[in-house]
């Protein structure tokens, strides 16, 4: 069954606000990149609040000494090696036992016993430790482009997820309706292929404007050019628009 609607579609679709549910197995995808990403997101959060906090500790922090207690290695599960250091140190008093994971020749030449000079204190009841070496965690520098990095790289994944599909429902939901037209599909080849269908339409106050859409291969296949199709568009930015009958949701009622 063909996925374009008539020209007529246009008129069946109430004034906004419209009801809005998602399309039946069209979310599926969606549910699975959002879980995919849910801890890659709390880390990238966990990066940004650590970046105050370093800087915090080293700017402000106690100079204490810490002292080396012990080295061992652990295994993960996917074989990699980690060589960790226990030390301690002391502050208000209370003695504090830590451990990082150091680089090996860091661990070849560190002994029980070694004293680590650094700078520590509270942070949310705990105490952190940081040194000019390489115990304590990063610099703040090395820290703040690190997270950057996995920050940027997971915000490419958390649009996908969520903002893009939020910004698809609002203009199914309050976005003004126009007459458009299909103007072409192609394909778009690589790891993963994906099939386009671009669109023109004619907006209230902007005139003519254009836009495209991923679709699945099932719509690429029946949607034809010069085809009518229905655009929902955001009436103060135009360039914010859909094609109804390609988009992921579809209106119950008004």
């Amino acid at each position: 069954m063909s996925s374009v609607l008539p020209a007529s579609a246009l008129t069946t679709l109430p004034p906004p606000p419209r009801t809005v549910h998602r399309k039946l197995g069209s979310g599926c995808g969606i549910n699975f990149l959002r879980l995919f990403i849910l801890p890659h997101t709390l880390i990238g959060i966990a990066l940004l609040v650590a970046i105050p906090i370093n800087l915090y500790i080293q700017t402000c922090g106690r100079p204490v000494t810490a002292t080396v207690d012990k080295l061992d290695t652990h295994k993960s599960s996917k074989g990699k090696i980690y060589y960790r250091v226990h030390y301690h140190f002391t502050l208000d008093a209370r003695r504090y036992d830590s451990q990082d994971s150091v680089p090996l020749d860091t661990w070849n030449r560190t002994h029980a016993g070694d004293a680590i000079a650094g700078r520590a204190a509270s942070v949310f009841g705990h105490a952190l430790f940081f040194s000019a070496g390489p115990f304590g965690g990063p610099s703040v520098l090395v820290l703040t482009g690190f997270a950057l990095f996995w920050n940027s790289i997971v915000g490419v994944f958390f649009y996908i997820a969520w903002i893009a599909p939020i910004r698809q429902r609002l203009l199914v939901k309050y976005g003004a309706a126009a007459p458009g037209v299909v103007t072409g599909k192609h394909v778009i080849r690589g790891k993963n292929t994906r099939y386009k269908i671009s669109y023109t339409f004619a907006s209230r106050n902007f005139g003519k404007q254009s836009g495209s859409c991923t679709v699945s291969r099932s719509m690429y296949d029946a949607a034809q050019a010069d085809a009518p199709c229905t655009i929902l568009y955001n009436s103060e930015k135009p360039r914010r628009n859909l094609a109804y009958e390609f988009c992921d949701y579809r209106v119950t009622s008004g």
